[in-house]
């Protein structure tokens, strides 16, 4: 199973439904073998950047992507990111975790903010991104459930997932 794991620009352009060629990867995404994944410092930094108005979509979306617990593991990976990289490229500690979470559980990472994670041993979600087709409608008119009754353990994660089920564009119905 693919797993990528989406830095905060992602999910906020996401959020705001305006690109579309990252609706149509989210989408792309959403049709195959591939788990959604976000970091809880992703969180963190939307729920600081929110309005009041916005927490219900934030709920939705949150509900519809697993996020990938900060660990022992991560934390040393991620000290060793910052001594490495802080001056010299003044990666932050919010950085240098979600590229730890990325290099600890061999996660694909898709951000568009490449130049905050220099780490070698990094992944980067680099599938070709497609425009919308004309008429294509970006929140879809079906809701549900993120997960099919039929979970899977994912052994990389050690933690439950969809086999081949990614949340779709319905979490933006909520706002």
């Amino acid at each position: 199973m693919k797993s990528v794991l989406i830095d905060s620009d992602i999910l906020i352009e996401v959020l705001r439904a305006k690109d579309t060629a990252i609706l149509a990867k989210w989408d792309d995404l959403s049709r195959g073998n591939t788990a959604l994944l976000c970091s809880p410092v992703t969180v963190a930094e939307l729920w600081h950047g929110a309005r009041q108005t916005e927490h219900k979509i934030l709920d939705a979306l949150f509900a519809a992507i697993q996020c990938v617990p900060i660990d022992l593991e991560i934390g040393r990976q991620a000290g060793e990111y910052l001594r490495q990289f802080s001056k010299s490229h003044s990666v932050e500690p919010g950085d240098a975790l979600i590229a730890a979470a990325a290099a600890v559980h061999d996660l694909e990472l898709w951000t568009r903010n490449r130049r905050h994670y220099p780490m070698k041993d990094i992944s980067f979600c680099l599938a070709q991104l497609r425009p919308l087709a004309k008429g294509h409608r970006h929140v879809p008119a079906v809701t549900g459930h993120r997960y099919s009754s039929n979970l899977v353990w994912h052994d990389r994660l050690n933690l439950r997932v969809a086999p081949t089920v990614t949340p779709s564009l319905a979490f933006l119905q909520a706002s």
